[in-house]
């Protein structure tokens, strides 16, 4: 494990440093899917922000595709991005700026005209030096002579139906806590893979069995292969995400009340 910084500067950085391993997708109104009919391919847009600084846009961050080289783009001047797939294809995506961490989003497959539900387009990348703070706070085991976890790392926000359409500003001030307390999170395969909950003040909380109002679980040591993430609780129905796990990967995505 590497070294940590003090734990009192991990619990006064912001709110969005604290949704685990510094990782925020935000959906919103500024973040929209359209496509072109005439070429069948679907524009994803979002904005890009530091984690600690909501309001600082991170410009020149590479957005690019999994699945092929040639699908990518370049964060703006005022933190926005415009990345154009093909619709009705399968997309990974990862967002990479040199000294920060590098973030996978689920596995989607576009539509004809855009994206499936709960495919967040906002993302907030923490810096490597936070990363390492917020890997050895929860106790995941970093690479030799590299910024990324031994394994595959998932965390899961089962989050409240309102959390679609909030924009970055509303999630910010709700103080991040859109998740659904109470649920229990689900992977398949489980593979005896157990999530750690984080509690409603965004600390681990080990004892915990369901989620908290943060609605964060995280999966630690995934195997490599490809799994389905959901959640249960009576009288609610969440999406599914899709996360192909690999070694070396922080996959974020987030279940919905559908």
């Amino acid at each position: 494990m590497l070294n940590s910084f003090s734990a009192r500067r991990f619990k006064t950085v912001s709110v969005l440093a604290l949704a685990l391993l510094g990782i925020a997708l935000v959906p919103g109104a500024a973040s929209a899917a359209s496509a072109s009919k005439a070429t069948k391919w679907v524009h994803m847009k979002g904005i890009v922000a530091e984690v600690g600084v909501p309001l600082k846009k991170l410009v020149g961050v590479k957005v690019g595709v999994v699945e092929n080289s040639k699908w990518k783009t370049t964060v703006k001047a005022n933190g926005s991005y415009d990345l154009k797939v093909p619709a009705q294809t399968t997309v990974t995506r990862y967002f990479d700026l040199g000294d920060h961490l590098r973030i996978y989003t689920p596995t989607v497959k576009t539509t004809k005209t855009g994206l499936p539900r709960w495919s967040s387009l906002n993302v907030a990348l923490p810096s490597l030096a936070l990363a390492r703070e917020l890997a050895n706070l929860v106790k995941i085991d970093i690479a030799d002579g590299k910024d990324a976890p031994q394994d595959c790392v998932v965390v899961s926000l089962t989050a409240i139906k309102a959390f679609e359409k909030m924009t970055f500003a509303q999630v910010v001030a709700r103080n991040n806590l859109v998740g659904v307390p109470g649920a229990k999170p689900t992977i398949s395969p489980a593979k005896g893979i157990n999530p750690l909950f984080i509690g409603g003040n965004l600390m681990p909380a080990p004892a915990q069995t369901t989620t908290g109002t943060s609605g964060l679980a995280i999966y630690i040591g995934v195997t490599p292969g490809t799994y389905k993430f959901s959640a249960t609780k009576a009288g609610n129905k969440f999406s599914t995400m899709t996360a192909v796990c690999k070694p070396g990967r922080v996959i974020f995505g987030e279940v919905g009340q559908l």
